[in-house]
């Protein structure tokens, strides 16, 4: 599994969002997610390798929401996926997903949740 790392620009603020608003906090991060993570999985399933084309069909995105918890996760259900991503020893390792998600997702990532905190700090949301 790759999971990254998102830092936000003024955290005590965000922080104290958080607490005093989590629901709508949650509320932002799902509809941020549901803006990006379609575009990272376009993009990963640019960025894969094609021998049949079924790795890249795989590629899909679903958002899982618990009480003060919101993950986005974009995965391959393909058995040989994390193989190809990963590589082995024989195989260097190509991966699609993870380079989409470092070379696009976490920057849009960041700028529409910086954006949404600000909007939801100044009560627009």
């Amino acid at each position: 599994m790759f999971s990254f790392k998102i830092d936000i620009k003024q955290l005590d603020e965000a922080i104290d969002m958080l607490a005093k608003y989590p629901e709508t906090t949650d509320n932002n991060i799902v509809e941020v997610f549901n803006r990006l993570l379609p575009e990272i999985a376009n993009r990963s399933k640019k960025l894969a390798p094609v021998d049949t084309g079924r790795l890249r069909t795989g590629i899909h995105w679903r958002i899982e929401k618990t009480p003060g918890n919101v993950k986005g996760i974009i995965e391959d259900p393909v058995k040989y996926a994390p193989y190809v991503h990963e590589g082995t020893r024989r195989m260097k390792a190509r991966p699609f997903v993870r380079n989409a998600i470092l070379n696009w997702g976490v920057h849009q990532t960041k700028r529409e949740l910086e954006k949404n905190f600000l909007k939801t700090k100044r009560g627009l949301i």
